[in-house]
């Protein structure tokens, strides 16, 4: 019988308790991987924790880190045993740290799990009210020149182009964005989603970068979705 690995959703807003199936889960784990340690740790003061069991952050994760955790999941591939995954918040592996985890626990013949919960994209997309198609881009270099020529080649995408990044460039990408597609172009932001802040602007890029000042939004978690650019 194979060992099970679970991919778990976590809330997005993030002092939301985890369900009680998550808690369960991790309960019964022998390796838990988290993306931080300072999230990681809040929902393992909630879990009674199997006596054998490891704890992996893949944040700033050494090198010797990876090599260590990689030969427990081995370990665990051989006793049926079971083994998690989760983001700080929403679902991991996409735009947060675990791809490489999920290649080695799939040649390592784990049986892959789910529990699913919500993305951050896929809420923005919906709460634009926008109808498909939506072109998923994420995060686009954090180095200016490199960034505005990735822009610039979506400029004929079909589909409303989805952006996301870290905190701290917001204010750079959407000045970045109206370079490149004309402050009057259409976008939505979503704003610390889930959160008591949270915050929804429909407009031009002039006009979110004019409501965010205002609001004094500087740096939160963010989404940002561009109108179809191929339709004028």
């Amino acid at each position: 019988m194979n060992s099970d690995f679970f991919i778990l959703g976590m809330p997005l807003a993030e002092k939301t308790a985890p369900s009680p199936p998550i808690v369960k889960i991790v309960e019964q784990c022998s390796i838990i991987i988290g993306e931080s340690r300072r999230i990681t740790e809040r929902l393992l003061s909630r879990c009674s924790l199997v006596a054998e069991a490891k704890v992996f952050y893949l944040d700033n994760q050494s090198p010797q880190d990876r090599k260590t955790l990689l030969a427990e999941l081995r370990n665990v591939s051989k006793t049926s045993g079971r083994a998690c995954i989760f983001s700080d918040m929403g679902m991991p592996i996409l735009f947060d740290p675990g791809k490489e985890i999920l290649e080695a626990v799939r040649a390592l013949s784990f049986n892959i799990r789910c529990l699913p919960g919500p993305t951050s994209w896929g809420t923005a997309c919906a709460l634009s009210g926008w109808l498909p198609p939506f072109l998923l881009v994420g995060f686009l270099s954090p180095k200016a020149e490199e960034r505005v020529k990735e822009l610039s080649d979506l400029t004929h995408s079909a589909g409303h182009i989805v952006l996301m990044d870290t905190p701290y460039r917001f204010q750079a990408l959407l000045k970045d964005c109206a370079i490149v597609f004309g402050s009057q172009h259409q976008a939505f932001l979503a704003w610390e989603i889930g959160m008591p802040e949270e915050t929804y602007l429909w407009g031009s890029l002039k006009e979110l970068d004019q409501r965010t000042t205002e609001k004094n939004l500087k740096k939160g978690e963010f989404i940002l979705v561009l109108r179809n650019p191929g339709v004028k």
